[in-house]
């Protein structure tokens, strides 16, 4: 998709040779978006049904909606400006939280546990995907460092995303309905991680 005008002209003025500058997203993580808010939405809409808030077709009878903005499904806090050395932890239900001072460190078990559903796929697809053989060398390494950070006891994310976006690049060079699975599920797992 092109850049805007204004920031197209800044970016004309350093390209040599000149050349229309575009920006290039990768449809998989538009599609975690997508998915992420699909999964929200399921979630907020199973709770409420738990709770038994129904609705009729598009609308709540008064009793359903006082119900709701009582409801702690309903509850949203915002923060406006950095939250950086908080306690607060939202929507985590299997994190782990250590204070050590004024460092706060969270162990997310529910990403590791992602982790460990992943590497198994891309084990089994990556000799089926007609990769190069340094292509399925190096995915091998990064599926052996991401499987390092997750026995550690500090398993360290940037490392485990960075592996898990040159794995992604390699498979985006394979043909087939095999790779493009693969592709999506790990910008999924990024866009969520």
């Amino acid at each position: 998709m092109p850049y805007p005008k204004d920031i197209e002209l800044q970016l004309l003025k350093s390209i040599r040779p000149l050349s229309e500058p575009t920006l290039h997203i990768n449809p998989a993580e538009v599609f975690g978006i997508i998915e992420t808010v699909k999964t929200i939405i399921l979630n907020w809409a199973l709770k409420l049904e738990e709770d038994g808030i129904l609705g009729e077709g598009l609308t709540f009878s008064p009793r359903e909606q006082e119900k709701v903005t009582s409801s702690p499904a309903s509850h949203v806090t915002n923060f406006y400006g950095p939250v950086g050395q908080s306690q607060i932890q939202q929507q985590s239900p299997s994190a782990i939280q250590i204070t050590a001072g004024d460092d706060v460190i969270v162990a997310d078990v529910v990403y590791i546990e992602q982790v460990k559903a992943l590497v198994p796929k891309v084990k089994a697809a990556i000799e089926t995907l007609g990769l190069e053989r340094a292509q399925v060398d190096e995915v091998r390494s990064e599926i052996d460092t991401v499987e390092a950070q997750a026995r550690s006891p500090k398993p360290k994310r940037s490392i485990i995303k960075s592996s898990f976006e040159t794995i992604q690049r390699i498979l985006e060079a394979a043909a087939g309905g095999a790779a493009a699975q693969l592709i999506y599920e790990i910008g999924k797992f990024l866009a969520g991680g």
